[in-house]
Formats: structure tokens, sequence, C-alpha cells
């Protein structure tokens, strides 16, 4: 059996069941020397645990909340701080959900954008073995 002893608040030292029983065939530290036990020589003391993170919750927009986003995005790609504050204030959504649909809807608008140019690019095609530009 194992006894804890309380060291320091984040270590504990582990001291053996003949050792706390004061036995004469087991040879005992001086004062200056700690006796451990190499295996569990230091275990971390049960001492308060940092506070849960709660899990994250996501809302989804309306159909309604979406399309006037879309509408104020045609018209304008960067809405200033006092925009996305009205714009929260309108749809009843905070103004960081706000700034991050635009960002998301920003890189959408780029990724488009880049594939609508790969799409133009003329491509080559192999034509019974000769190589023919479209």
């Amino acid at each position: 059996m194992q006894q804890y002893k309380q060291e320091s608040p984040d270590m504990v030292e582990v001291k053996s069941e003949a050792d706390r029983q004061g036995n004469a065939d087991v040879e005992k530290p001086g004062p200056d020397q700690q006796q451990l036990t190499p295996a569990l020589a230091l275990v971390p003391a049960a001492g308060p645990q940092p506070p849960r993170k709660r899990p994250r919750i996501q809302y989804t927009l309306t159909q309604s909340q979406r399309q006037k986003l879309e509408s104020v995005f045609l018209e304008n790609q960067y809405p200033d701080v006092y925009m996305r504050r009205e714009l929260a204030r309108r749809l009843y959504v905070a103004e960081t959900k706000i700034r991050s649909w635009f960002k998301i809807r920003r890189a959408k608008y780029r990724k488009s954008q880049m594939e609508a140019v790969k799409g133009d690019a003329p491509r080559a095609v192999q034509h019974e073995g000769d190589v023919l530009k479209l």
C-alpha cells in the first residue's frame, strides 16, 4: 500500500509501506536524504483543475438574413464597422458573426473567380498524336 506525503503544492513524494511502518530491516535515509520510489517518484498532486471550455455552439443564419447579407455584399464587399453594426442590429445577430460571414463570403468569391479564370484559359487537347490549342 502506498502513502502520499505532500511535499509541494503541485508534486507529492511516494513512500513505501515498509518505510511507513518503520521496519528495522529497511535502511532509513538521513535527514538530508530522501528515499523516493523510482517509478512513482513525483506524482502531480490533485489540485484545482482549470475551468472547462464550453462547447462551441454554431448558429446558422436564416434564409432572409443570408439574402440581406448577399444584397449588401453585391454593393460592398468590405463594409465598415458602422455598416456591420447596423446590419447586426437589423438582423439580430452579433457583429462578429457579420464580420466572419463577410470574410468567408469574400474567400468564396475569390475562389470562384480563380476557378473562372482557370476555366477561360486555353487548354491543350491531344488529337491523333498532335497537340491542338482550343
